[in-house]
């Protein structure tokens, strides 16, 4: 009866670890169903080659907690597979055997059951994040993943000189949106963080501007100095960013008379 307890030990560890894995990864900004499915797959071993699976192995984070995962799933695997067979081959008789199966069986659907009980779910995944929280750095989200970021857009960082086009504007004065980027957040040089910019938010020099856009309208805005050469510049780029918005209603109008 040793082994079969060891077995059902073994199989609830090994919840457990999917569980935290599957809240780990979700705390760096993966979904909830795509972190469950590749923490059970990284424990496995079994369909860890999915394209989102490429999310995982390119972000540091999670590729370190994958990695703690596959080392112990195969010792959870082993485990399990050996305390399976010493359960029924130490059985003396076959009365022996099926009592030791239904056991199992019993045992097994416990902890599905228990598995399965949203009220334990939810006090669990609680619990998991508040030591996570507690005890580990791992709210670092990979957000060009997140915003789904290609075709030439990415995330970045302005640092606004006394001399930037964009000193001393407010953000509708300044008008970027118009460039096809949009001013995600500011850094203060006094250390504090406008996490939603308004209209009337005023750019100062000494400012971060987390930025969202095409590359190449992110880095003229960055070296975009005052003055009637940065207006100019400016208007080009306003004028560049309408004739793409044009192209891009003819492509979407396919998209027009979908219910």
């Amino acid at each position: 009866m040793l082994a079969l307890v060891s077995l059902f030990v073994a199989v609830a560890l090994s919840m457990l670890i999917t569980r935290i894995a599957a809240e780990a990864l979700a705390m760096t900004g993966i979904s909830r169903d795509i972190a469950k499915f590749q923490a059970l797959s990284a424990f496995t071993g079994v369909g860890f080659t999915t394209s989102e699976s490429e999310h995982i192995v390119n972000h540091p984070v999670r590729r370190r907690i994958v990695a703690i995962v596959i080392r112990l799933g195969s010792i959870g695997v082993v485990t399990v597979i050996s305390s399976s067979m010493l359960t029924f081959i130490n059985a003396g008789s076959t009365r022996e055997m099926l009592i030791r199966l239904v056991y199992l069986v019993a045992g097994l659907g416990v902890l599905w059951l228990l598995s399965s009980s949203k009220w334990i779910n939810r006090r669990l995944n609680r619990l998991i994040q508040k030591t996570l929280d507690r005890y580990s750095e791992l709210h670092i989200h990979d957000y060009e993943y997140l915003l789904g970021v290609e075709g030439g857009y990415r995330i970045a960082e302005i640092h606004v000189q006394p001399e930037s086009w964009l000193a001393g504007k407010s953000l509708t004065e300044s008008n970027v949106s118009s460039e096809g980027a949009l001013v995600l957040g500011i850094h203060r040089p006094d250390g504090n963080y406008v996490g939603v910019p308004q209209a009337d938010t005023r750019i100062v020099p000494g400012d971060r501007l987390i930025m969202y856009g095409h590359a190449d309208v992110i880095a003229n805005l960055g070296v975009r100095l005052a003055g009637e050469a940065g207006n100019k510049a400016h208007e080009a780029a306003v004028a560049e960013q309408r004739q793409y918005l044009a192209g891009q209603r003819e492509e979407d109008k396919v998209y027009s008379n979908y219910d």
